[in-house]
C-alpha cells in the first residue's frame, strides 16, 4: 500500500504545476554554463535477467505484438526498442555479468562513465548508482578499473542528491582534508619514483594517473558544494525498504529518485542495479513456490517460469511508469524530458537457468537513439552489443570509434 499512497503523492505533487518550473529553472542554469541542449543517460541493469521467449518479440521491426514481459510497456510503443541476438562475446556465469556495461573485459570503463565525463559537466554528481537490492556484482566501473559503489539505501540515495547546507559544510571539510592527504601522497611518489626500474615504474604510473583521476574528482566536488540545491516535495517511506522481500518497492523509490536527480539537473547519468538474490515474493497475499534466484533456475518447468514472469514483470512495471514520468515533464520548448534522454533496460545474463551470458535482452527508450521496433541480429554474427552503445555514444555527441570489440555502430538508430 505504500507505494500506491507514495505513486498518488508524485501524481499529485510532482505535476505539471510543480515540474514544469524545476525544468525550466534547470535549463536556465545549463544556459549559464554554455548547456543549452543537455541530454541525459540512464542504464538499468536486472542481475537476473529476463525470459528470454517473453521479452523477445517473434516478428522484427515495428509491427509486432508485444511479449509478455513488454506488454506494460506498450504505451511507449513509439519510444522504444529492443534488441536479440546481441552480447560482448563474454564468458558465462554469474560473476561475469558485470561485463554487461563495460564489454567484454570486466572492468574496462563503463558506458555511463564514459558518459558521464561527456554529459555531467558542470553538475554537482557527475554520475548516480543506485541499486534496488544490495547488489552482488558491480555495474560501473571508472577509467581506472574500479569498480564504482551502488546506494541501495534510499534513504542515503535521497540525502546524496539533495543535501542540506550542513550536509555541504560537513563534506567540505571532509573534502579539503582528503585532498590534502593525497597532496602530501604525490609529493611523495615524486621522490620515490627515480628509484623504480622501467616496469615498476609504469605501474606506478598507472596508481599515480588513479590518484590524480580521484584528486580531479574532488576538486568537481568542492566545486558542486557551492551549486544550489533544490527543496522537492517528495516523501520516503519512513524505514528503508533494504530486506529482501521489500525489492520490488525499492525499485520504484530509486526509479523516483533518479527521475527527480535527472529533473534538478544534480546530474545527467544514472545506474539502477535490480539486485537478484533469493527473496520470496507475494502478489496478490499469496507467496510464490521459491526464491527469485531458484526461480530463475526454473530448468523449463512451467510453474516456476510463471512465477519468474511475475516478478519479471514487474521490473517493465516499474521502467514504463519511469518513462512515464520523464514523459510528463517539459521544458519551455515543449521537449519533455524523455525525449533528451537514453534510458538502457539490459542485463550480464542471457539465461539465467543455464548460467548463460549470450543473447542478452535489451532495449533501449527515449527519444535520443532512433526507434526502429524490434531489431534482430545472428548471435554468432559480427554485430556486438557494444555496436549498440557506440550508436548510444554518438546520439550524445560523442564520436568514439570503439567500444571493446565493437567498431561499427548500427546504422538504423543512427538519425
Amino acid at each position: 500500500m505504500r507505494a500506491v499512497k507514495r505513486r498518488s503523492f508524485l501524481q499529485g505533487c510532482g505535476g505539471a504545476a510543480l515540474t514544469i518550473p524545476w525544468f525550466d529553472s534547470l535549463l536556465g542554469a545549463a544556459s549559464k554554463r554554455g548547456d543549452l541542449n543537455p541530454t541525459r543517460f540512464v542504464a538499468v541493469g536486472a542481475y537476473l535477467g529476463f525470459h528470454q521467449d517473453s521479452f523477445f518479440p517473434e516478428a522484427v521491426g515495428k509491427d509486432f505484438v508485444s511479449p509478455m514481459l513488454l506488454e506494460p510497456l506498450e504505451r511507449h510503443r513509439d519510444h522504444y526498442s529492443v534488441f536479440s541476438g546481441l552480447d560482448h562475446r563474454a564468458a558465462s556465469g554469474h560473476h561475469n555479468w558485470s561485463s554487461f556495461l563495460c564489454g567484454k573485459k570486466i572492468g574496462s570503463e563503463s558506458l555511463d562513465q564514459r558518459l558521464a565525463r561527456h554529459l555531467s559537466t558542470g553538475c554537482r554528481l557527475e554520475s548516480l548508482q543506485l541499486a534496488a537490492g544490495k547488489p552482488v556484482e558491480a555495474m560501473s566501473f571508472s577509467a581506472e578499473g574500479v569498480p564504482l559503489p551502488e546506494i541501495y539505501r534510499a534513504s542515503q540515495a535521497y540525502s546524496q542528491i539533495f543535501t542540506s547546507s550542513s550536509d555541504r559544510e560537513r563534506n567540505r571539510a571532509i573534502l579539503t582534508s582528503g585532498r590534502s592527504v593525497i597532496d602530501d601522497v604525490l609529493n611523495d611518489a615524486k621522490s620515490l619514483s627515480g628509484k623504480l626500474n622501467h616496469h615498476d615504474r609504469q605501474r606506478f604510473d598507472q596508481y599515480l594517473e588513479a590518484l590524480r583521476s580521484v584528486e580531479l574528482r574532488m576538486a568537481k566536488n568542492l566545486n558542486a558544494l557551492d551549486m544550489e540545491t533544490v527543496e522537492i516535495p517528495y516523501k520516503l517511506p519512513e524505514t528503508d525498504p533494504v530486506s529482501p522481500s521489500r525489492m520490488l518497492e525499492s525499485e520504484s523509490i530509486m526509479y523516483d529518485l533518479i527521475s527527480l536527480a535527472l529533473q534538478s539537473d544534480t546530474t545527467r547519468v544514472a545506474t539502477l542495479n535490480i539486485d537478484g538474490k533469493g527473496p520470496v515474493f507475494t502478489f496478490d497475499g499469496q507467496p510464490l513456490q521459491a526464491g527469485y534466484h531458484a526461480l530463475s533456475h526454473h530448468g523449463n518447468d512451467i510453474s516456476k517460469i510463471q512465477d519468474l514472469l511475475r516478478i519479471e514483470r514487474e521490473h517493465t512495471k516499474c521502467l514504463s511508469a519511469f518513462l512515464d514520468q520523464l514523459h510528463g515533464i517539459s521544458d519551455s520548448e515543449g521537449r519533455t524530458l524523455l525525449d533528451t534522454t537514453t534510458v538502457l533496460l539490459g542485463t550480464g545474463m542471457g539465461d539465467a537457468s543455464r548460467h548463460e551470458n549470450l543473447n542478452l535482452p535489451t532495449l533501449v527508450a527515449g527519444g535520443m537513439v532512433k526507434s526502429v521496433g524490434h531489431l534482430r541480429y545472428d548471435s554468432n554474427g559480427e554485430t556486438l552489443l557494444g555496436d549498440l552503445f557506440l550508436s548510444i555514444e554518438r546520439a550524445h555527441g560523442l564520436e568514439n570509434r570503439k567500444f571493446c570489440e565493437a567498431h561499427a555502430g548500427i546504422s538504423e538508430l543512427e538519425k
